[in-house]
């Protein structure tokens, strides 16, 4: 039996509105398997009937079945109810708890404010409530703030559990349809992370405040020890690199439409890679360790020029003051030699 006090609230002009049952589960999950809070809600109409409504005047609004009501954007049920509620044709609103209707201040409030406006009740599982009242506006804005609260600690806890398994090793993700997982074939990895010292940043002749460290992480399955491992790893990056300075360079423009120029223009991309390495390695430290496509801009493609003097005299005039000239220097005197003194 209701209170006294639950059923002087309902006036006859209430009951010649129509009473508006709204039911809500979160995700399809919730909609096929906990079937029983979809009863409860369904049970209300019980309770719209014992506060004296016909049971042809309950409108049932549940097409928002398996939306989450942290906003009101894709519920239309929540949308008709609000619309129906601001023409003044809703006596009463039931739900089964406040985070069915909404778990958003802002949507909460807004249909409080209709409610009170048009003097539409409203009804849940622990009791009937006025919003042009005092008292019930105010529980009923603390049991809003509490069910978007609620959210919240929903999703911490969800995500504290998800970290937690990911921790041991144990989170398992959803697969695409047609695959499934197999326990037999689960492989033990490992994270290695390497400091090394990063004296780049220090600036020449000046000693450094505070160590800069660079990290250099293996995520790997290999069963030996962690300085053979890192060994290599540090191999497989030096191919990886290089196959990097092909795709930027020469092979970029492969395949062509016949097979003997691919295998030409390849055989010619392999040679031009190991001139251009071997350039970078005869300038010095800096360019021997540099990309191709560093070598090419600091000391091929260059604004430099040629001027024949007499019969045979080849002079070599590079930019003014050009920041790489003792670079392309050292590597001019590798592979010809010291240059002739001029006469």
């Amino acid at each position: 039996m209701l209170p006294d006090t639950a059923a002087s609230k309902v006036t006859a002009a209430h009951l010649s509105r129509t009473a508006l049952l709204y039911v809500r589960q979160s995700s399809l999950k919730q909609v096929i398997h906990n079937t029983e809070s979809a009863i409860r809600q369904y049970d209300l109409r019980g309770k719209a009937i014992a506060l004296g409504w016909a049971a042809d005047q309950i409108t049932v609004i549940d097409i928002d079945q398996g939306q989450s009501g942290a906003s009101a954007a894709d519920r239309e049920g929540f949308q008709q109810l609000v619309a129906e509620v601001s023409l003044g044709r809703a006596g009463i609103v039931l739900g089964l708890e406040c985070s069915r209707l909404a778990r958003n201040s802002a949507d909460w409030h807004q249909l409080l404010e209709l409610c009170g406006l048009t003097g539409t009740l409203i009804c849940d599982e622990d009791g009937l409530y006025d919003p042009r009242t005092f008292n019930d506006r105010l529980l009923l804005g603390l049991k809003g703030a509490l069910s978007e609260a609620e959210l919240h600690f929903i999703r911490a806890r969800l995500r504290g559990g998800i970290i937690s398994k990911a921790r041991r090793g144990e989170l398992i993700t959803p697969l695409p349809v047609g695959l499934a997982y197999d326990k037999e074939l689960h492989v033990t990895a490992r994270l290695i992370v390497r400091r090394v010292r990063d004296k780049a940043k220090t600036a020449p002749g000046q000693g450094e405040l505070f160590p800069a460290w660079r990290y250099h992480a293996v995520f790997t399955d290999s069963p030996y020890e962690t300085l053979q491992t890192e060994e290599q790893h540090r191999g497989h990056a030096i191919i990886e690199q290089l196959l990097a300075d092909l795709s930027d360079g020469p092979l970029a423009h492969l395949p062509s439409g016949k097979f003997t120029a691919n295998a030409a223009w390849l055989a010619i991309a392999a040679i031009a890679h190991n001139l251009v390495r071997a350039a970078g390695t005869l300038t010095g430290r800096r360019h021997a360790k540099a990309r191709t496509a560093t070598i090419r801009r600091d000391l091929i493609a260059i604004a430099a020029r040629t001027a024949r003097h007499g019969r045979g005299g080849l002079t070599l005039h590079l930019p003014e003051g050009w920041h790489r000239e003792h670079e392309w220097a050292s590597l001019f005197e590798a592979a010809c030699g010291p240059p002739a003194a001029a006469a």
